[in-house]
């Protein structure tokens, strides 16, 4: 698939490393994307026009409202997988976002952060089971100047570890929102101050180095 690398791209990109999946047998037809567009209206909306724009054909969905599943042709499941990984715990950023123009990067986060993220007013946080992905991504925000934290966590239920970026000062959020954005109206509350935690662990411009470094050489 040989395509301009667009902010529809990079939505598509985005929302695709959040809430994607695809099978690991070749022609398999459990390749798609999931969201509720009764939760998430917009972020449904979104990935619509975005692909249209993109493929010049209409995605197709499936089940009802609230699970609703976007099916994903094999090739184009293919095309997605080898830019964005495999499997929760092997995504990652494709290759090509972090040379993009800033627009592209906006879209990619802001599809991104859209899927898997969520802000209260007060925190701006995303998570993922891969580590690699969360330290791409706090390399792309420094992009737009933004701090950020990164810290391990338990889900007891599922029994498996995984990691959670937050934006962090009040300075950070408001330019988070103002730079990239939420596609949903409930995430786009005003940031107020708040404590930050110090079981967090920063990310210095010696780590942003060390992240470039695991990127070239992947």
């Amino acid at each position: 698939v040989s395509l301009e690398i667009t902010e529809d791209l990079g939505m598509l990109l985005g929302i695709f490393t959040a809430e994607g999946s695809t099978a690991s047998r070749t022609g398999s037809r459990s390749n798609v994307i999931t969201q509720s567009e009764i939760l998430n209206p917009e972020v449904c909306r979104e990935l619509k026009l975005a692909w249209t724009r993109t493929f010049a054909w209409d995605l197709k969905h499936f089940r009802t409202a609230d699970q609703r599943i976007f099916y994903l042709p094999i090739l184009y499941a293919q095309f997605f997988k080898t830019l964005c990984g495999e499997g929760s715990e092997n995504k990652h950023v494709p290759d090509f976002v972090f040379n993009a123009n800033l627009g592209v990067i906006r879209s990619y986060l802001r599809g991104l952060f859209s899927g898997d993220g969520y802000s209260d007013g007060t925190r701006i946080n995303i998570a993922s089971e891969s580590r690699t992905l969360i330290e791409q991504v706090a390399y792309l925000l420094a992009y737009f100047d933004l701090d950020c934290r990164i810290r391990v966590c338990y889900n007891s239920r599922f029994k498996l570890y995984y990691y959670q970026l937050s934006v962090i000062g009040t300075s950070s959020r408001l330019k988070f929102h103002e730079r990239i954005g939420f596609l949903q109206e409930r995430f786009r509350k005003v940031p107020a101050n708040g404590p930050r935690n110090k079981e967090l662990l920063p990310i210095s411009t010696a780590g942003l180095i060390y992240v470039k470094t695991r990127i070239l050489n992947r």
